[in-house]
């Protein structure tokens, strides 16, 4: 008879780091996905609001115009009388212009909390002046180019750091 001892063979129970290390990478993986889907997906909500937030406002001013092409008829100072536009305006643009009195800025209401702002020429009312502010740098040249569509003249776009601005100029 033999008296060895019979070897047992001890399976461990749990977890490698190496299994680990590939668990955390494809996480790490997804989630940069994901932040890449939410931030293209962020940035076209916000370059969506802003057209259609322009499509208001130049529909505020064609209609403020009526038949006569002319913006305040041949006085552009009247277009300080901003209460008469604000009417043609709705949801948070009409809101903001409620507010703000007598002045043709509507302030932080754009998608990236900077301002609406027009303004006519007394030498060209027939048309008037839009600009964007505060607009992310990343977004400028998509947006200037949606906003080129029926504009008189190009699109001025003028960059800083972080963001920059829009000036178009629209007919009535």
């Amino acid at each position: 008879m033999s008296t060895a001892i019979p070897t047992r063979r001890h399976r461990r129970i749990g977890v490698t780091l190496i299994e680990l290390a590939f668990v955390i990478a494809i996480i790490a993986i997804l989630v940069v996905a994901a932040l890449a889907v939410y931030r293209a997906v962020s940035q076209t909500l916000s370059i969506n609001s802003a057209i259609r937030d322009v499509a208001t406002i130049r529909q505020a001013m064609k209609n403020f115009a009526g038949d006569d092409q002319i913006c305040c008829g041949e006085d552009t100072a009247n277009l300080t009388q901003w209460f008469q536009i604000r009417g043609f305006l709705s949801g948070a643009l009409r809101d903001e212009a409620i507010q703000n009195g007598t002045s043709a800025t509507l302030s932080g209401v754009n998608p990236w909390q900077g301002d609406y702002s027009f303004t006519v020429d007394e030498d060209l009312p027939y048309q008037f002046q839009l600009q964007i502010t505060e607009i992310d740098a990343e977004m400028l040249d998509t947006l200037s180019r949606k906003l080129a569509d029926g504009a008189e003249d190009e699109v001025d776009v003028s960059e800083g750091d972080d963001s920059g601005q829009i000036t178009v100029i629209y007919p009535l």
